[in-house]
């Protein structure tokens, strides 16, 4: 007896389990392979609150990013970051902010690998991004300081920088599991190198009572995410900076709420889980994303 009937019956059950999954499965903080609604074609908005300090020295912050991804097939895309900063330090007792346009980050994403199962995706893709140094480096502060610690608190960074990202993920009707690899390439930029550095990411997704709140139009995806990186000791005009680079372990609960198939709310805070640094550095107390994505 030919099995054909069965296996073709197989096929559509498994496309239509994969048509009917849910189209905003979309990590936070973590890069998705995926090229669909909530990644291509959007317009997106987001404010990150920032906080790290150490002893007699406290660096804070929002930083304020736009960004637009335009789909140039349905495997392949292109965006741009615009960030505003605005940053406070405070230092021996005194304080002072600087605020201005951040370095725009040009980015590309190709989905190379597609498989579709019973419910299920698999994908991989690659992103290759492009931080433009169009951000000030000279601001003044009120206050003498350290210039490693003023460089680190201006709107821009002064160099171009390039970093490459290998992306694995799954999704299903209910889960979405993310995975990342990529390194940074920092270049020197007005006398600073910011060291380059290894960086692994991955979430963990799940859609929330689907059952009750889909037949009501919205739904609601809890993630957490984890992140991992190793930075290089930075470099001011030759001179290795001792209190630069080093390995910092992050973790990130966060919650999206998915209204429709065009608006997507999200907020994340992330927190050190774990930290080798090198030398006496301002470590993260907090950060905070809240952002909005709207489909196009």
């Amino acid at each position: 007896m030919s099995r054909r009937p069965a296996t073709v019956a197989s096929f559509v059950v498994a496309f239509c389990l994969w048509l009917t999954s849910p189209a905003g499965a979309a990590p936070i903080r973590t890069t998705s392979a995926a090229t669909g609604i909530f990644q291509s074609n959007i317009l997106l908005g987001r404010t990150v609150f920032t906080e790290a300090s150490r002893r007699d020295t406290s660096v804070s912050g929002q930083r304020h990013l736009v960004a637009m991804a335009f789909g140039l097939s349905t495997h392949s895309l292109v965006g741009v970051v615009l960030p505003y900063v605005e940053k406070t330090l405070e230092f021996d007792g005194r304080e002072d902010s600087i605020r201005g346009l951040g370095d725009i980050r040009i980015f590309g994403h190709y989905r190379f690998w597609q498989r579709l199962g019973r419910g299920r995706r698999d994908m991989a893709g690659f992103r290759l991004s492009l931080d433009v140094p169009t951000g000030s480096t000279s601001r003044g502060l009120d206050f003498d300081v350290p210039e490693p610690l003023r460089r680190a608190v201006q709107p821009g960074t002064g160099s171009t920088d390039v970093l490459g990202q290998l992306i694995l993920s799954r999704e299903d009707y209910r889960f979405n599991v993310d995975l990342n690899l990529g390194y940074a390439i920092k270049t020197e930029g007005k006398g600073l190198d910011a060291g380059d550095a290894l960086i692994a990411g991955s979430s963990l997704g799940a859609f929330l009572f689907p059952e009750r709140t889909r037949p009501q139009g919205f739904e609601v995806n809890a993630q957490v995410e984890l992140g991992l990186q190793h930075s290089d000791r930075s470099e001011l005009r030759g001179e290795k900076i001792a209190a630069s680079g080093g390995t910092t372990l992050t973790v990130a609960p966060g919650l999206q709420a998915i209204i429709g198939d065009r608006i997507l709310l999200e907020v994340s805070v992330r927190l050190l889980a774990a930290e080798k640094l090198n030398g006496p550095q301002p470590k993260l107390d907090h950060d905070v994303l809240v952002g909005i994505r709207i489909a196009l």
